[in-house]
């Protein structure tokens, strides 16, 4: 770079003399650089001025330094941008023996850095502590091997105070190592500086913070940093001091990063034991078959492997749990099919020949032969020979105790038919009451007695149910000889016949209105609106949602609505699959501006349930509760529908609307509950005096089988004579389960009770049963 020849030409035609000719200067005392005192312009011009303006117009650039001067010689003040490291550019300046540098161009990157004017120290040992003195100067490390710098605490004894810094260039081959002594730097105990690096170190009175100047003049790093980079991305090179981009998701980057083979396939979801199965000679082998529909695989060898025709019963047999059962599937049952092994068999089998099989001990036999008729020829008459010891012995003749001993008791029959055998001894009493020995193996009272009237059975339960429903009529007990009914359809509990103080969780609600009683419960609870997923067909404004939100007072904008007016019907509830609920009622609101479709309309609001898939129509489910016609108002106007079946769990749970006319349908909110915990009930009725002792008696009950109560286990029956100072158990059994609108009716057998002259039922219901009771009636005699 040069100064305009003209500019320099002008400048130097200013000779001696014609300075001479000017006034004189005075240079101020003390101003460098130049003589303090009075010069002439000539001198000031010739000595000063002329060799700088010559050293700037001779500035030049190029790999070796300019000599342009006199005698070859470079100018006082002369530039040289030194362009020997090239994209490296210094611009240096001659100060009479050396050329040092003012500033560095990178002309890649077009950043200048100014060269510190503060004293550069060189370091070519092993160690070396930096001084408070290297202040605002350079340490330059040249050194092949490790170098370890010790960098004193900032701010010890004032050295090394905020504000204090130094720049680091490592020019050596080797890594350096700085290490503050009782400070950090960078909150690091140490800072490494890699070849070629500068670093500028910096005090804030207490530790230390380094800034990386320089990194070392190398293509790969120009084009790492020449990159754009962005997330979930990765540099690869391209070629030769060339890189670019590539999808790099954290997937990819767990896989770089396994510590080991095994790591590396468990990112892929291959490892060995859990997502692929370990190489194995046999499985190869099994692999290297072609099967065939019934074929098995057999071993022929060391992991070799062969295949067999099999037949279904063949694969059965494989298929077998325990050796009894593949001896059933042989047909070969023990007992059964095959006789167990027994050693008095093997005798038996060893045997030939003819004649009576001796038993001579313990799996040991013989031959003998048959006692005839003629031999007996002697025998007393009307005599049994046996043997009652309870021993082997002789026969002997049986007294006719003995004999009756010997015959098993009848065992009566229980609906599948009895054994033959002796009738049990008659009890005291029996022979006057009449009694005979009947087919079910007891002394009982001939027809015409023991409450049965002469009649059938049949006839006679018929006759007992009438007598409860003639007490639904007339609202009060109904009372015969030795017979009682009650059909509880009544407002008090001595109009229903019920003992109030001796029964417990009895269930009233219903008797006035319905005729039944059951056991008591704890309120029902909601189910959560959270519980379940939403159906229906209510699906605009706010939408099923809106029905299941909590909010029970809504407008019709915000309440769940049918998308368009008709005739009906709609339906809109839950889906409880995944955990099927029982249903004890449900809770409707209308909206609280319009009600449940507003116009004055009239509707039904029906309670559905549905096990299984779900309800392809509004009606296709059980109907389990309904309530209506309701003209409808314009405000929320709750309803409850009280539930028919608690008991049942269950799939899918709706509110159903039918209405005539055209409308749309809403719903601002539906509530659905859980029956509450069912109570032990135990239902005593009112007692009632007889003329004279009785001593047997039956129970007769009509009650709702929906919650299938165990006879005698979750529904029992007991009796008394004596006004409850003894009960009695009573065995239930089920005569028809097609009584009154589909109802069951059962009845204990005449059961002997303590003999007296008051007689009651108590009626139980255990292991949180819910069991209506419709009726009961008690005949005694």
């Amino acid at each position: 770079m040069r100064i305009a020849p003209f500019v320099a030409a002008a400048l130097l035609l200013l000779s001696a003399a014609h300075a001479d000719e000017q006034a004189s200067y005075v240079w101020p005392t003390g101003t460098v650089p130049g003589p303090a005192g009075s010069n002439s312009l000539g001198s000031l011009t010739a000595n000063y001025y002329n060799p700088a303006l010559r050293a700037l117009a001779s500035c030049s650039a190029g790999a070796t330094a300019p000599a342009n001067g006199p005698s070859s010689a470079p100018l006082p003040y002369q530039c040289w941008m030194d362009t020997s490291a090239s994209p490296i550019i210094h611009l240096r300046y001659w100060d009479g023996s050396q050329w040092p540098v003012l500033a560095t161009l990178d002309a890649s990157s077009h950043a200048w850095t100014i060269s510190m004017a503060s004293p550069v120290r060189s370091v070519t040992g092993a160690t070396d502590t930096i001084q408070d003195g290297d202040r605002a100067g350079l340490i330059d490390v040249k050194s092949a091997s490790a170098v370890a710098q010790i960098l004193p605490q900032a701010g010890a004894g004032g050295a090394f105070a905020s504000g204090w810094h130094v720049a680091v260039r490592n020019a050596g081959t080797a890594d350096v190592t700085i290490t503050p002594t009782s400070s950090t730097i960078d909150s690091a105990a140490s800072l490494v500086l890699r070849p070629g690096q500068w670093v500028a170190i910096r005090s804030d009175g207490s530790n230390y913070i380094s800034t990386l100047l320089q990194q070392p003049a190398n293509a790969n790093l120009w084009a790492l940093a020449g990159l754009s980079t962005a997330a979930d991305k990765c540099a690869y090179w391209t070629g030769a001091g060339a890189a670019a981009l590539m999808d790099c998701k954290s997937w990819v980057r767990s896989v770089i990063g396994a510590a080991d083979a095994a790591a590396g396939r468990a990112a892929f979801g291959l490892a060995i034991g859990t997502d692929v199965q370990a190489y194995n000679t046999n499985l190869a082998a099994l692999a290297g078959l072609t099967g065939a529909a019934g074929q098995l695989a057999y071993f022929s060898g060391p992991a070799a492997l062969s295949l067999a025709d099999t037949t279904s019963y063949g694969r059965s047999v494989l298929n077998t749990a325990d050796a009894a059962a593949l001896r059933a599937l042989a047909g070969s049952v023990i007992g059964t099919n095959v006789q167990g092994w027994d050693a008095d068999l093997d005798c038996y089998a060893a045997l030939s020949g003819t004649g009576i099989v001796r038993r001579t001990g313990s799996g040991t036999c013989s031959n003998g032969t048959a006692v005839s008729n003629s031999e007996l020829a002697t025998m007393a008459n009307n005599t049994v020979k046996g043997n009652v010891s309870g021993s082997s012995a002789a026969p002997s003749d049986l007294t006719r105790s003995q004999l009756t001993a010997l015959i098993n008791p009848m065992v009566g029959d229980s609906g599948s038919g009895g054994t033959a055998g002796l009738c049990p001894a008659p009890g005291p009493g029996d022979y006057a009451a009449g009694k005979y020995c009947d087919a079910g193996g007891f002394w009982s009272v001939p027809a015409g007695s023991g409450g049965g009237g002469g009649l059938s059975d049949t006839d006679r339960r018929n006759m007992l149910l009438d007598r409860i429903y003639q007490s639904k009529l007339f609202g009060a007990p109904r009372r015969v000889v030795n017979s009682w009914a009650t059909g509880f359809k009544a407002a008090t509990d001595a109009d229903r016949g019920i003992n109030a103080g001796a029964s417990s969780n009895v269930d009233t609600s219903a008797a006035a209105t319905s005729g039944y009683v059951k056991p008591s419960q704890t309120a029902p609870s909601q189910i959560s609106q959270g519980t379940g997923t939403n159906i229906g067909m209510l699906t605009v404004n706010g939408g099923l949602a809106a029905a299941f939100d909590g909010n029970i007072s809504q407008p019709t904008a915000s309440s769940a609505v049918l998308p368009s007016a008709g005739p009906g019907p709609s339906y809109i509830g839950k889906n409880y699959s995944a955990a099927p609920q029982k249903i004890a009622q449900a809770k409707t609101w209308g909206s609280n501006d319009t009600g449940y479709m507003g116009g004055g309309l009239t509707s039904t609001l029906n309670l559905r349930a549905k096990n299984g898939s779900a309800p392809s129509s509004s009606s296709d489910g059980t109907l389990l509760g309904s309530v209506g016609p309701i003209t409808d108002v314009d405000n929320a106007n709750p309803q409850t529908i009280s539930s028919n079946n608690s008991a049942t769990a269950w799939d899918y749970v709706w509110i159903e609307t039918v209405w005539s006319g055209s409308a749309q349908s809403v719903m601002a909110e539906v509530q659905f509950f859980n029956p509450g915990t069912i109570n032990g009930m135990t239902l005593v009725t009112a007692s009632q005096t007889t003329d004279a002792n009785v001593s047997n008696a039956r129970v007769l009950l009509e009650f709702d089988n929906s919650g299938a109560p165990a006879l005698n286990t979750d529904l029992t029956a007991e009796i008394t004579c004596d006004g409850g100072t003894n009960w009695t158990s009573a065995t239930l059994s089920a005569f028809t389960a097609y009584g009154q609108s589909g109802r069951t009716v059962a009845e204990t057998a005449d059961t002997t009770c303590t003999s007296g002259t008051s007689f009651a039922a108590r009626i139980k219901t255990l292991n949180a049963k819910n069991v209506p009771i419709y009726g009961v009636s008690a005949t005694v005699h």
